[in-house]
């Protein structure tokens, strides 16, 4: 290989943003319009082109009077600059996230939908699907630094800020005597079971049970862990089951199964909480970013 010329050495390497000039004339096959596209000047953009194409020494694009088109070595040199444009962005996506402590956020799994919109902003998010029990454990004993709670959780050593609240449903198998109804009433369902979640506590077990705003007897159904238990027992008519509306809108249906709206019932609050005392500000800061993001996420969308 023969040793580079001086003129050779005065001649600037490439770079990236020249490239990616390039690209978008590439794309435009128009000066104007890529310039347009870029946000710079026609000269500005028609000098950065002829630069590179002094730096590589070869034409890259055939001028034509209403067009360009791509020489050979403009295609070859395309590919490579399109593929090193993706990697620059993707190693700054890494670096930002390197440097972007991860925030372990808890939700209910009934919430996990909703719970990935309202937390779409931030890059750094693990999230854990706990009962309401173990997400406030979790906060109390640091282990997880936010929750996303469902009404009635042991507030003990819990910041915990408002972010909804919402009108429940009622699930029904689709052949029950109500289902044709658009509206069910609390007192048509009294001696219906309900199903119950395991590990709940009492003020819980009565909150999921609509018996909490008035208390009243209630029939304890099928004993459940997860949603896919609660359908199955309303499907085979073993009990009934209130759920948040964003979970399952009136009139949603299901293999056999409907969504009704129920007056009487008391709504379900959603809370997002963190360690009492909690100092940390990517906490803080997430917390503020999730509370402004309600009025914009539907939680029934």
């Amino acid at each position: 290989m023969p040793a580079p010329t001086t003129e050779d050495l005065l001649v600037p390497e490439p770079d990236l943003r020249q490239l990616r000039y390039f690209a978008a004339v590439a794309q435009e096959r128009n000066l104007t319009r890529a310039a347009e596209s870029l946000r710079i000047s026609q000269p500005a953009l028609s000098r950065a082109i002829q630069a590179l194409e002094r730096s590589v020494g070869v034409d890259l694009l055939i001028r034509r009077p209403r067009s360009l088109e791509l020489t050979d070595a403009g295609r070859s040199l395309l590919a490579s600059a399109q593929e090193l444009d993706s990697r620059m962005h993707a190693a700054v996506r890494d670096a930002r996230a390197a440097g972007t402590p991860r925030l372990t956020v808890s939700v209910h799994i009934c919430d996990v939908s909703l719970a990935a919109r309202l937390c779409s902003f931030h890059d750094a998010v693990d999230f854990v699907s706990d009962d309401t029990r173990e997400q406030a454990d979790h906060l109390r004993s640091g282990s997880h630094q936010v929750a996303l709670l469902r009404d009635q959780f042991d507030e003990t050593g819990v910041r915990q800020h408002l972010l909804l609240s919402e009108p429940r449903v009622v699930i029904l198998p689709e052949r029950h005597r109500l289902a044709d109804r658009d509206v069910v009433v609390l007192a048509d369902l009294l001696d219906e079971p309900i199903t119950t979640w395991a590990r709940m506590s009492a003020a819980e077990a009565a909150h999921w049970a609509a018996a909490d705003e008035n208390p009243r007897p209630w029939r304890p159904g099928p004993a459940v862990t997860t949603p896919g238990e609660v359908l199955a027992a309303v499907r085979l008519n073993q009990a009934v089951a209130f759920y948040p509306a964003s979970v399952a809108p009136p009139g949603t249906r299901l293999p056999g199964l409907v969504s009704r709206a129920v007056e009487g019932v008391s709504p379900s609050r959603l809370w997002i909480g963190h360690r009492e005392g909690e100092i940390a500000s990517t906490v803080r800061d997430f917390v503020d970013g999730v509370r402004s993001r309600v009025p914009e996420v539907s939680p029934a969308s």
